[in-house]
């Protein structure tokens, strides 16, 4: 594992790490090891294995709410709209539907 201090920075920086789970006892249980120090500060996104139509339908619906979400972020309403004179390079692999 790498490690390296971060300084002059109050901006917190992440490092992604997928593991496997269950919950047991009312409190998550990894299934593999992890080696990090105490009071490291974790974000945990809990995704559960869809096992039902219902789960299935709650996921698919999730994801959706979480693309919407990232897409509000990256535009906004007062994008520019811009005119086909403007672009610089047609891309020439688009079908229009």
């Amino acid at each position: 594992m790498v490690s390296s201090q971060i300084s002059k920075s109050s901006e917190k920086l992440f490092v992604p790490t997928q593991l496997l789970a269950i919950v047991k006892d009312g409190k998550i249980q990894t299934l593999d090891s992890i080696d990090l120090p105490e009071g490291t500060e974790l974000i945990v996104t809990i995704m559960r294995v869809a096992t039902t139509l219902t789960d299935r339908d709650l996921a698919s619906s999730e994801w959706s709410n979480l693309s919407l979400h990232g897409l509000n972020r990256a535009y906004t309403d007062d994008e520019p709209e811009y005119e086909i004179s403007q672009l610089k390079e047609l891309n020439s692999s688009y079908e229009r539907m």
